[in-house]
């Protein structure tokens, strides 16, 4: 029988490819771009308000346990908040689709699309200040990573070319850093952070993702075999930090999976974590080249 995992990957592979070979933008800004955005907010916004330390600090403030009936206004009024968080970060990509760039950064700036519902839709000052921080964190790394997409396919008719080369070098880098720290993994990279992930791990990631991503990106005529190479080496890197990012909110958290959307992956975070760090990467040593 076939790993779930394997069947996945089978589905969400040609999910991303096919668009792209065909040139189909459209697909990927109206709908893969925002869906991204969505889950890595809903998925962040959960994964770290269901955080053991609330507890804690709950305790040393001496509140007593929820009653059940608080219980159920809570999670209604955490709804509500998602809600408003993830509403807010499309508002922000309709903003900057529509070319209004200035008033996307006085949203940003002014900061008014989290401060509200974080403070106003929770039951208690603690818990507001706590959904103000988990904000943050969420629409910095779950969705402003995600609009480099945007400004990727921009630069011209072969940037749809562009984003097959990121998920080769991304997803090449994932392969290496599987397979090298199964069979060779010996030295842990970050034993606080990660276990599992190891020194041999990542120098395969590296290998893995010049092969696939930098042949790629040579097959499509994109750039000078040189500047790719080093694109591939830089976009493996930023992969692998995006991969640890996510284990720290992770181990914080006290969970395994960041969800549980894809049979054998976990949850949304759990595969795009190296696209939110590689993504704005390459995509600025594409806009450098070709400046």
């Amino acid at each position: 029988m076939l790993h779930p995992r394997f069947l996945t990957t089978c589905v969400l592979l040609p999910a991303l490819l096919i668009p792209l070979i065909l040139d189909w933008r459209e697909v990927w800004l109206i709908v893969m771009l925002p869906t991204c955005m969505i889950l890595s907010v809903y998925e962040l916004s959960t994964m770290l308000l269901n955080a053991p330390t609330v507890t804690v600090e709950v305790a040393r403030r001496g509140t007593p346990h929820p009653t059940r009936k608080t219980a159920l206004r809570r999670i209604g009024a955490e709804h509500w908040w998602k809600l408003w968080l993830i509403a807010s970060c499309l508002i922000l990509y309709g903003l900057i689709i529509t070319g209004d760039v200035p008033s996307a950064i006085l949203w940003v700036g002014a900061g008014l699309w989290f401060v509200g519902g974080s403070l106003f839709l929770a039951p208690d000052v603690i818990r507001g200040v706590q959904r103000l921080n988990i904000s943050m964190i969420s629409v910095v790394y779950g969705c402003l990573s995600w609009l480099s997409i945007w400004y990727l396919f921009q630069l011209g008719d072969d940037a749809h070319k562009y984003m097959i080369f990121i998920i080769a070098v991304v997803m090449g880098s994932d392969t290496g850093g599987f397979i090298g720290g199964k069979l060779l993994g010996r030295h842990t990279l970050a034993p606080e952070i990660s276990p599992n992930k190891t020194w041999e791990g990542a120098v395969c990631a590296i290998v893995f993702a010049t092969v696939i991503g930098g042949g790629s990106g040579i097959l499509m005529n994109l750039l000078t075999t040189p500047y790719l190479l080093l694109m591939s080496v830089a976009g493996a890197v930023a992969a692998m930090v995006g991969d640890l990012v996510e284990s720290v909110l992770k181990r914080y958290a006290a969970v395994k999976d960041s969800g549980s959307l894809f049979p054998g992956h976990g949850g949304f975070l759990d595969r795009a974590d190296g696209f939110i760090v590689a993504i704005p990467i390459l995509w600025l040593f594409f806009k450098l080249n070709l400046a």
